[in-house]
């Protein structure tokens, strides 16, 4: 049934399932997506060149199961975008090529609104633009401040002290972030250890855990 009704929303743009001309991207035009609240919206369409990748049985043979059947028909379908009208700056192709990277996309959303490891946005209670632009920066931020404290930490048990002016003194004298940023001045290509990573989060748990950070 899936299958009848892309076949008739291909007839319906113009589209052909074995035509060369969905190989190159192509933009349909402007759209209403949806009846009841329409949303304008431009149509990419692209049909990809199959990449050889068929599931096969022991003895070597196309598998004719249903899963393999719907997942073969499924990807022998051409890709068509529904993208905001603020993108029409761009061609086909790179609406396309930007897409292929949904995953990473994905990925960044995941990073952006996880409270455990990353920026923690699904808890700001705001859905206004600009206060996203805001927060987006400070953020990530926080995130390089992070970073930065793991890398100093790491470096000062590892590292020799780093002391300003000719006299040697038995307490630091700089702060986490500025070792961590003075040993990154030194070398770019900073190594740190599975080990001296674990303990420097250790230790970082630990002041947290303490000053209540």
């Amino acid at each position: 049934m899936s299958a009848r009704r892309n076949a008739r929303k291909s007839r319906r743009f113009g589209i052909r399932r074995n035509s060369s001309e969905t190989l190159q991207p192509r933009d349909l035009g402007n759209f209403s997506y949806a009846r009841a609240n329409p949303v304008r919206c431009c149509l990419m369409i692209h049909r990809r060149p199959p990449k050889q990748r068929h599931h096969k049985t022991k003895l070597g043979k196309p598998c004719r199961s249903s899963n393999s059947n719907k997942a073969r028909a499924a990807q022998k379908e051409p890709w068509l975008l529904a993208v905001s009208p603020r993108l029409k700056s761009l061609s086909a192709r790179e609406v396309i090529r930007a897409c292929t990277g949904r995953m990473q996309i994905e990925q960044t959303f995941r990073d952006l609104k996880c409270q455990r490891s990353a920026l923690g946005l699904s808890t700001c209670q705001t859905r206004s633009g600009p206060r996203m632009a805001m927060l987006l920066p400070i953020g990530a931020s926080a995130s390089s401040s992070y970073a930065l404290w793991i890398i100093g930490l790491a470096k000062r048990r590892s590292a020799p002290a780093i002391n300003y002016g000719s006299v040697k003194q038995s307490t630091p004298t700089l702060s986490v972030v500025g070792l961590a940023m003075f040993w990154l001045d030194q070398n770019r290509h900073l190594k740190i250890t599975r080990s001296q990573l674990t303990i420097a989060l250790g230790e970082l748990r630990s002041l947290i855990a303490i000053f209540k950070i």
